[in-house]
């Protein structure tokens, strides 16, 4: 394949792994703090690759071995050979048979079996061959035939690469493409001048560009800033796109707080979750972690088949087509030697934001007529009554399928209300609060209408979490149980967008939701 494309492809992997598993703000983070890194000296060149190697090579090599590069690849056998002749499920290679090797699966397997020396990616190590003698012999080493001869290179271009991407100065955050990060700060424009040096023709020409180009630099950066403060206040539909370039910030940073770190890998056990973008928090690329990565993350299995906003965005649509959730839990449950955890739902969040909350809301100037609610009663009564609706629709198609699969048992039912957002956010898609805070004649640049929209959402809220905690019932296959959300998050600040906690406040969210499973299943 040659050594390019190789390494590209690997870096793209590692940057990649790095952003699912949250590496990646951590390592910018880290990185920032040690001093030679952030201030190079003449002589600090070698502590600055020493502490860059450091920090970066475990991570890079763990990255490597969940997305090696290539993922399969193929070897012609130069004699025969049993592969596994003592598992008794040996496999027979013939000379000049070709042979594809699923590198991915093996490297997996390495980390698994806690052996990630990230060789196996290059084909084991060539340095070690032909050219060193085994101590105390004259036998040559051999090394694997295909082992990589551009190994070191390689990992020494991929650390500085990647050394390099993570110590940017600027403010490095997510971007709403595939891999695509934005750079925030200001344009250098200090750059030193031209030398002296040379005919006074040359020189001149040589000033006069450097004048020029620091100028139009300078004007860049000021017309940039412009258009980008036009953007803010006339058009935010348009800047949602600009916005959502920096809506990851230091989410992509994982730092579990003191609430949920003694539950990480703890947790065994399946929990099936079916629901909206607190299962499944992305666009187009992951946007941070959500509900389920934090269950994960505690040790759940926790199958993502049926975590899906694009699918089931609203409790409405999952009430509407209820056969392939309860055909999944009905296959789970014969399918498994113990049965589900939990089953967890998600949903009534999208079905009461929008046109229909505009619908909703009174208008600012008639709350001083009626100060009790910021709503219009019937038009919040209807909304209620048909959340709930669409609840009893599931529950009842889910309790179905449990007693058909398993007549004999039951199955712990979650459901949870979420908690108080902030239509003021500045991040989120405008059509969700805030126009329909600002076409109900709320200014939420101002903060005391910011804060009088909060408090309709507070009320809001609380008025779907009344009705959940209603529906927690017991029949003979599922028993439903209510689990309040409500004042885990805090303020905005705990908020990534207008209805999307940050990672932390998923994890401190997912917390409370393992407090309940592992209450349900205390042995008495």
């Amino acid at each position: 394949m040659g050594f390019n494309p190789t390494i590209i492809g690997a870096l793209i992997n590692v940057v990649r792994e790095w952003q699912r598993d949250g590496k990646f703000g951590l390592l910018r983070s880290e990185l920032g703090c040690w001093p030679e890194v952030k201030k190079e000296t003449p002589g600090s060149r070698t502590s600055l690759y020493q502490s860059a190697h450091r920090l970066i090579h475990s991570a890079m090599t763990a990255a490597n071995n969940m997305r090696p590069m290539p993922q399969i690849a193929w070897r012609t056998a130069k004699e025969g050979a049993t592969l596994c002749p003592a598992h008794g499920n040996s496999i027979s290679i013939d000379a000049n048979q070709t042979v594809v090797l699923a590198l991915v699966s093996g490297t997996q397997e390495s980390l698994a079996d806690g052996k990630p020396d990230g060789l196996l990616m290059f084909g084991g190590q060539r340095r070690a061959g032909p050219h060193t003698r085994k101590s105390g012999t004259g036998e040559l080493k051999q090394h694997p035939t295909h082992a990589c001869p551009g190994y070191e290179a390689g990992i020494e271009a991929m650390t500085g690469t990647l050394a390099a991407i993570l110590s940017r100065n600027e403010t490095v955050r997510q971007g709403l493409g595939w891999l695509n990060f934005s750079l925030e700060g200001p344009i250098d424009a200090t750059a030193t001048a031209p030398s002296t040096k040379g005919t006074p023709d040359t020189v001149g020409i040589a000033k006069k560009l450097w004048v020029g180009a620091k100028e139009a630099a300078i004007k860049a950066e000021r017309k940039i800033k412009k258009q980008r403060n036009r953007v803010l206040q006339d058009g935010r539909e348009l800047a949602l796109k600009v916005e959502r370039q920096f809506a990851l910030g230091e989410d992509l940073l994982f730092r579990p707080p003191n609430t949920v770190s003694n539950r990480l890998e703890k947790r065994k056990g399946m929990l099936l979750c079916w629901g909206d973008s607190w299962f499944d928090y992305t666009l187009v690329v992951n946007l941070g972690t959500d509900l389920r990565d934090s269950l994960e993350r505690f040790g759940y299995t926790v199958p993502a088949k049926y975590c899906n906003w694009n699918t089931w965005p609203t409790a409405a649509a999952m009430a509407a087509d209820t056969s392939g959730f309860c055909n999944f839990v009905v296959d789970q449950i014969e399918n498994s030697a113990t049965p589900p955890l939990a089953i967890v739902i998600s949903a009534g969040g999208n079905d009461s934001v929008g046109n229909r909350l505009e619908k909703m809301l009174k208008a600012k100037e008639d709350i001083t007529q009626d100060p009790e609610s910021y709503f219009i009663s019937e038009a919040l009564n209807d909304l209620m009554f048909e959340l709930e609706s669409h609840y009893r629709t599931v529950i009842t198609a889910i309790a179905k399928a449990v007693e058909l699969a398993a007549p004999t048992k039951t199955v712990p039912l979650l459901l949870h209300g979420y908690d108080h957002p902030y239509p003021a956010h500045p991040r989120g898609l405008p059509k969700w609060m805030h126009d329909p805070f600002k076409n109900k004649n709320y200014l939420l640049d101002d903060p005391t209408d910011a804060a009088a929209a909060h408090q309709a959402m507070v009320e809001l809220i609380d008025r779907f979490n009344g009705m959940l905690k209603n529906l927690a019932v017991k029949s003979s296959s599922v028993t439903v149980h209510y689990v309040d959300l409500r004042g885990t998050i805090g303020d905005i600040e705990g908020w990534n967008d207008a209805m999307h906690p940050t990672t932390e406040s998923f994890a401190n969210l997912a917390a409370k939701l393992d407090d309940a499973i592992q209450t349900i299943h205390e042995k008495p």
